[in-house]
């Protein structure tokens, strides 16, 4: 079984009885690595053989720094010129300059200074002193675009859903009828009520703007050239994406209420029994609220990339997307079927059309996205990061 996973038996523990090796401690056991294939020297290296003793050194030295726990010596340094340097290079606003590119200039120095130490003990008793200094450093470039265009995509979102419903407000105070309703006087028609708004915030923006923080970087998303550093979060996209996706949002809204409620009060300018004015408005606000709910879902799928399709990134590679979609819609079913939170939120049963009719805005904008995403890759640069 050794052989077979490339293990070498002398580097396993025994677990058995008198510390012999039983099967569980080969198949927990991890591959030995293959040690690393030497550099053929180039011109200006030299391969310098060592002592026994130097052998040694050598070894245990390569040995602590792998097995042994370690602390690293760290020394203050004053940089105010090195950041007077940065700032200069990128004064023209043509790249960055990181800090790292200091750091491992501030390395090439030092080794060039001290050539001795920039030498690698090759295993076979000899060191190779290199004649050029060559330094090879790992940033999280990939996770910083990740990062960066999901903060974008949680803007994208969050911002059109919430203009979405002050819009709703504001058209309703500014546009809407009044209504006399019997033994009340004259009433307001209001798409939703401050409950089910607080339901819509805490319930619906937060179960879906959490999914965008796990989205994986988009293909092709390290071919983009670097976004400028002037460039603002609230680019031209996210002020143009949110102004679209509120009055989608706030139309579609609006129509559905309204048009729920006729079917109840026919005529706005008659006077209207207590009971019929409670009934409409109950129904009414019940799918306005879902419908902002199941647009929210909808515009959800389109967030998840700033430039592709709703197949761009896959159906199934965010972890937490289906699940937080399924909570909305147990949450929203309760919110409309459940008597407790219909006394709670003043809600109404609503019946498969009606669902249907609150998709229709949700649909409308994912063909609209759709479009808008078409155009813009086929003209207009999209968004840098």
């Amino acid at each position: 079984m050794a052989a077979e996973k490339g293990l070498d038996l002398a580097a396993i523990v025994g677990t058995g009885p008198g510390g012999r090796i039983v099967e569980r401690d080969v198949l927990s056991a991890e591959p030995s690595r293959a040690p690393a294939t030497p550099s053929v020297p180039l011109a200006g290296d030299r391969v310098v053989p060592l002592n026994r003793l130097r052998q040694i050194i050598a070894q245990r030295t390569a040995q602590s720094k792998q097995e042994i726990p370690h602390f690293y010596v760290t020394v203050e340094v004053d940089c105010e010129a090195m950041l007077a340097l940065r700032e200069m290079f990128e004064s023209d606003g043509s790249g960055k300059v990181t800090i790292n590119d200091f750091v491992i200039k501030a390395c090439v120095l030092a080794l060039l200074d001290m050539p001795i130490v920039n030498a690698t003990f090759n295993g076979d008793g000899t060191v190779t002193q290199w004649g050029a200094v060559h330094i090879g450093i790992a940033a999280a470039v990939e996770e910083g675009r990740r990062v960066y265009d999901n903060l974008v995509k949680a803007l994208a979102f969050l911002l059109p859903t919430n203009l979405g419903l002050a819009l709703i407000l504001a058209a309703a105070t500014l546009f809407f009828p009044t209504v006399a309703v019997e033994g009340l006087g004259t009433e307001l028609l209001l798409p939703m009520s401050p409950t089910q708004i607080l339901w819509i915030n805490l319930v619906a923006s937060v179960a879906l703007s959490l999914p965008l923080a796990f989205e994986a970087l988009e293909p092709g998303a390290m071919r983009r050239p670097p976004r400028r550093r002037d460039e603002p979060v609230f680019s031209a996209f996210v002020v143009w994406r949110t102004v679209l996706v509120a009055l989608l949002m706030a139309a579609g809204t609006c129509l559905l209420f309204l048009w729920e409620f006729h079917r109840f009060v026919p005529d706005f300018t008659a006077s209207v029994p207590a009971e019929t004015w409670r009934l409409g408005l109950a129904e009414a606000q019940s799918i306005a609220v879902t419908t902002v709910a199941l647009f929210q879902a909808c515009y959800l799928l389109h967030c998840r990339s700033l430039r592709g399709g709703l197949t761009a990134m896959g159906w199934f590679s965010n972890p937490l997307l289906w699940p937080c979609l399924l909570v909305l819609v147990l949450l929203q079913g309760a919110f409309v079927y459940l008597p407790s939170l219909q006394a709670l939120f003043g809600t109404a049963t609503l019946d498969l059309p009606a669902w249907w009719r609150a998709l229709l805005p949700g649909l409308a904008v994912l063909a609209a996205i759709d479009l808008e995403k078409r155009i813009r890759r086929a003209g207009a640069a999209p968004p840098t990061a």
